[in-house]
């Protein structure tokens, strides 16, 4: 709205919870959430169960690696529109995005790499600058096959069952749903599920603890995956905007 109706006083009180925002999570939230993690490891150590627990749940990582790597793959083709080469060619110009996204482990900081990628691979200047920012926010590929995954690896071993078809695909639909409107930040996807996790298979402390912490420590590759997919869908949008002579 703000963006077509000028009203300076709402636009000032927005710009300010913005930079209280911004505050918080750079000097409390993301500082905070590795220690959160190694507390979590040295109490699963202490228990004697670190052993079991990632034996459990390697293969879980590596199925949610690939299957992010697939989904990759399908995008960049779809963006070469079916040409190997020129799906390798757009997906090595953006290695530095996924390199960079994967260090820092938020979409939200890695966007002036995929802005400078997404030009690289032919996105026009404006629409890598408009579209690169909202991505990051709104498109989390790697969050939403990470996280549904490791929701039914966990059911699997506290309850010793395969979650009730009906109900996991309800808590697909709602996971995907939500993540429009989580911020590109590290375990942003995570704590916003935390309550649908909790009403929809009766996640006790334990596993909360449990997911939260496998989610954190394969968030690197998922916030890489997201930017990736972003550079990909760039592409997309900018031959489907040059079609319509849009750009």
């Amino acid at each position: 709205v703000l963006s077509f109706v000028q009203i300076p006083a709402v636009e000032s009180v927005v710009r300010k919870v913005k930079r209280l925002l911004e505050k918080f999570l750079n000097s409390y939230f993301i500082p905070l959430l590795p220690i959160y993690v190694f507390g979590f490891l040295l109490e699963v150590q202490h228990k004697g169960v670190f052993g079991s627990l990632f034996a459990n749940y390697g293969k879980a990582f590596v199925l949610i690696c690939v299957t992010q790597m697939v989904f990759l793959t399908l995008y960049y083709l779809l963006a070469a529109c079916g040409s190997i080469n020129k799906a390798f060619f757009y997906i090595k110009n953006a290695l530095p995005n996924y390199l960079t996204a994967f260090s820092t482990m938020s979409s939200t900081a890695t966007i002036p790499v995929t802005v400078e990628c997404a030009e690289e691979n032919g996105v026009s200047k404006p629409l890598a600058e408009l579209s690169m920012p909202i991505m990051a926010n709104i498109h989390l590929v790697g969050d939403s096959v990470s996280t549904p995954l490791l929701a039914m690896v966990t059911v699997m071993l506290f309850l010793g069952q395969f979650p009730d078809p009906v109900a996991y695909m309800k808590f697909v639909l709602m996971f995907c749903s939500a993540m429009l409107a989580v911020s590109g930040i590290p375990g942003g996807g995570i704590i916003v599920m935390i309550p649908i996790l909790v009403s929809q298979f009766c996640f006790n402390e334990q596993m909360v603890s449990i997911i939260i912490t496998l989610y954190l420590l394969l968030d690197s590759f998922g916030t890489a995956a997201n930017v990736m997919g972003d550079g990909a869908l760039g592409i997309i949008v900018n031959k489907l905007f040059k079609r319509l002579r849009l750009v």
